[in-house]
């Protein structure tokens, strides 16, 4: 019996790996990336919910309250944007934008289908946040850009604006 001499292969088995690897790491850092994007959700609807929550207890104070500390008996209050952004676990720094808004809701616009949360008429020239009378509706909006690690991975644009609202029952 003869045996048939193998051919050589060398050098398969590295480009083999190098192909699988490729893969491999593509979706895992696919995967990481959008968990990333759902842990950015999660915690700034957390911080529009609390914050919301927070202007709701806190319509009694200045309507300057929603960007600036008030002092009332030697405490300090932390003002409703720091507020939010103190929830948020320093998720911030990871963001390139921020921004938080306060304000009472059209009880018209809310009762719609779908309802829609926008900003009394009047906000914030003659109406402002802390106008909300009992039983009405305060709202909190966050507004951030996501800008993945690396964007053409998960075929993501540059940058991602996510907009976040709360809706509570003012206490006012």
């Amino acid at each position: 019996m003869k045996r048939t001499p193998q051919r050589r292969r060398s050098g398969t088995t590295a480009v083999e790996t190098a192909l699988v690897l490729g893969i491999m790491l593509y979706l895992m850092f696919s995967i990481f990336e959008y968990c990333r994007y759902l842990f950015l959700v999660n915690t700034v609807d957390q911080a529009a919910h609390q914050g919301a929550r927070y202007a709701a207890v806190n319509v009694s104070k200045p309507t300057t309250f929603d960007a600036t500390d008030y002092t009332a008996g030697g405490t300090t209050y932390t003002n409703i944007k720091d507020y939010t952004k103190n929830i948020s676990g320093g998720m911030d720094n990871m963001l390139s934008s921020w921004s938080v808004s306060v304000f009472p809701c059209d009880m018209a616009k809310l009762a719609q289908s779908p309802p829609v949360i926008q900003a009394k008429s009047g906000f914030p020239t003659t109406v402002y946040w802390n106008s909300c009378a009992f039983g009405e509706m305060l709202a909190v909006q966050i507004t951030v850009t996501f800008t993945p690690v690396v964007p053409n991975i998960v075929f993501w644009k540059s940058s991602i604006t996510l907009t976040v609202s709360a809706v509570t029952n003012g206490e006012g």
